[in-house]
């Protein structure tokens, strides 16, 4: 699992790239969704691209796309300061309250696994 810097005040329509080390380079695209309060997140890597896809907290993004993910592993949100703080429908939440991170296949079958998925 790797933490992918995020900041929302940089902008609320964000594109960058995120080296995970030894693996891949991950294009994001990160927009904020005003009507529904949430981050839609596009993701590209070598293979194309899938997206816009609404961030969920502590959910997988690409779960239900594994057969069109363009990167190896996924992408997720979960909380910072054990839980406390903003919830993910705030603006600023996502950075301060909640992290971004990369979660390798092992990562995703430990999760998978936790939650009674695999």
């Amino acid at each position: 699992m790797m933490r992918i810097p995020f900041d929302p005040s940089r902008s609320a329509d964000q594109s960058f790239s995120v080296l995970i080390p030894e693996h891949q380079v991950v294009e994001l695209r990160m927009v904020w969704n005003t009507r529904a309060s949430g981050w839609d997140v596009l993701v590209s890597g070598p293979s194309g691209s899938v997206g816009f896809l609404r961030l969920k907290p502590r959910w997988p993004l690409l779960l239900e796309h594994l057969a069109i993910s363009p990167i190896d592993g996924d992408i997720i949100a979960l909380p910072l300061q054990g839980g406390s703080g903003k919830g993910l429908d705030d603006f600023d939440a996502l950075g301060s309250s909640w992290g971004l991170f990369w979660l390798s296949q092992d990562d995703v079958k430990a999760w998978r696994s936790a939650n009674g998925l695999g």
